[in-house]
């Protein structure tokens, strides 16, 4: 296996258990790869991404199965996953079962054909068949990141070749052809016009928007939160002109272990993540007791990266901000996160995306108290409440307002 096989244990048995999870949910899938020779036709989407290991000199990787797959883009779609409700063991299975061609590109100087022929695949709308000539064989492994989704089997690229025409949406057309648009304008372009976040990312992280002379690679775990960030702040805007929320709502939702709550406070924009890690799961292998995390933004937004839930807090962020557009309300939002043993393998912040979407997606509870709303969400929490309260800067503030009304 490889060695980044896992975050955090690197296949060590840092967890204490009798074997590792996430091995034996991967080695059945290893004779796909290990049958793969060093001249193959593979279908794409999936799609690409841009390391950032030895930045500005990177990996470019082109994803794709060994063989001709109409089903392949099933193997980088984090909605479709969650609408499916695929657990671990399938989300691995679609994943792994690929190869990374790859190719080392220096961002400052990035002109090649197999860059090319990458960005091509990034604005595809539809799946291209291309061929690949390596210069060893593939071996299998596997490795993770907490942003992006599991990375397949790496081999270095010898020549690429596409099969066929790639056919581009207009929009994605339109921004990648106008080197004057800005980046975020791109961004807020593409998304306006229903391109997902998952293709956003892809398109950008290639290089292929903004002004002409800002246009390099940009590695894809940086550009994830980048998306993220730069369509919430979009959003803010809009949801502040709306008026308050008339009363408290709770969600609720549960996906491949990890528990969410949510709590919608009518007052002003507000926005906080708790993240509570439970011993044995993926980030939290041999504590001894839960772990939290926290990052909170006031009416006036973040002046500083969130550093303590990273990409996740933006992830969420955006699936809390697109409920508020289209409600056309504006609210002070919770969003508590528990990470149970069962999510045992580090998947990418689509999980956080996707799951507080799916809550959202579900009939909120209504309340006229926040107490109300808080006795709801503690009988569904496996942290004792109090650990929240005394973590919670947004929980704080609120009550600190009502506090001084009561003197006005």
């Amino acid at each position: 296996m490889d060695e980044n096989l896992c975050t955090r244990c690197k296949g060590r048995n840092l967890c204490g258990r009798p074997f590792c999870s996430i091995v034996s949910k991967v080695k059945q899938f290893s004779k796909v790869i290990g049958d793969t020779g060093t001249n193959f036709t593979g279908t794409s989407p999936p799609g690409c991404f841009v390391g950032r290991t030895s930045y500005p000199k990177v990996n470019l990787n082109i994803l794709t199965p060994s063989y001709e797959d109409e089903y392949s883009w099933t193997r980088d779609s984090p909605g479709f996953w969650y609408k499916a409700k695929f657990d671990i063991p399938g989300i691995l299975q679609r994943r792994s079962g690929m190869v990374a061609v790859r190719s080392k590109i220096d961002v400052k100087s990035p002109r090649s054909r197999f860059l090319e022929i990458a960005q091509e695949i990034a604005q595809a709308k539809n799946q291209v068949n291309a061929e690949f000539w390596l210069k060893k064989k593939p071996r299998f492994s596997i490795s993770f990141d907490s942003r992006l989704p599991p990375i397949g089997s790496p081999a270095e690229v010898k020549k690429a070749k596409l099969s066929g025409n790639v056919a581009i949406a207009h929009p994605v057309d339109k921004t990648v052809s106008d080197t004057d648009l800005k980046a975020i304008s791109a961004i807020e372009y593409l998304y306006k016009k229903n391109i997902d976040e998952n293709s956003i990312t892809k398109i950008m992280s290639l290089g292929l928007l903004g002004l002409e002379k800002n246009r390099k690679l940009v590695p894809t775990r940086w550009t994830i939160t980048a998306v993220d960030d730069t369509i919430s702040k979009k959003l803010i805007e809009k949801v502040k002109d709306y008026s308050v929320q008339d009363n408290c709502l709770v969600f609720h939702n549960t996906y491949l272990g990890n528990h969410f709550e949510i709590l919608i406070i009518p007052k002003e924009w507000q926005f906080e993540v708790i993240e509570t890690k439970f011993p044995k799961s993926v980030w939290n292998p041999n504590g001894a007791s839960p772990v939290l995390y926290s990052d909170y933004e006031n009416y006036y937004g973040r002046k500083t990266y969130a550093s303590n839930v990273t990409g996740a807090y933006y992830s969420a962020r955006l699936a809390a901000l697109e409920y508020l557009s289209k409600k056309r309300r504006q609210a002070s939002v919770l969003i508590i996160r528990e990470v149970y043993p069962q999510y045992d393998t580090p998947l990418g912040v689509w999980v956080i995306r996707e799951a507080a979407r799916g809550a959202f997606q579900n009939r909120p509870e209504i309340f006229n108290t926040l107490e109300g709303a808080l006795t709801s969400m503690k009988s569904r929490l496996k942290l004792p409440f109090e650990r929240y309260k005394k973590q919670s800067k947004l929980l704080s503030c609120i009550k600190t307002q009502t506090s001084l009304k009561q003197f006005i």
